[in-house]
């Protein structure tokens, strides 16, 4: 198994190792990364329907010629696409918890952390044969 460390603890064949000592990874009951996260909302985006100004000169040209084909151009602008708001959730904050026979811990884990923090509990997860 290739060693794994997350801030104070580190897993490696040996087992879980922890600040209170080394842990059996087979009492291990619970290895998981707990997110809060809140959705961000995005204004709704428009932008000119290159469809509706061109389907407008189409149309003014074959009505009145040069002025109606411009007319209808500018008509043809106001009509807009437009995308629905977005919601994207954002985590806010991360707490890594490990619980097991001998074993109870939460760590706050800083956000720019998230992914290490995931990739050293999934290597306990596998280590303790949880799925």
């Amino acid at each position: 198994m290739h060693r794994r460390e997350y801030l104070e603890y580190a897993i490696d064949e040996e087992g879980l190792h922890t600040p209170d000592g080394l842990i059996d990874p087979s009492t291990i009951h619970v290895a998981r990364i707990d997110r809060v996260r809140v959705s961000e909302h995005h204004e709704e985006s428009s932008s000119t329907s290159p469809v509706a100004v061109v389907g407008g000169a189409v149309a003014g040209g074959l009505i009145a010629g040069p002025v109606g084909a411009l007319g209808g151009a500018l008509l043809g602008s106001y009509s807009k696409d437009s995308d629905p708001e977005v919601d994207i959730p954002r985590t806010v904050s991360a707490t890594m918890v490990l619980e097991g026979d001998s074993l109870s811990r939460t760590i706050d884990v800083p956000i720019r952390d998230t992914g290490t923090a995931e990739e050293f509990v999934a290597a306990v997860r596998k280590a303790a044969g949880l799925k």
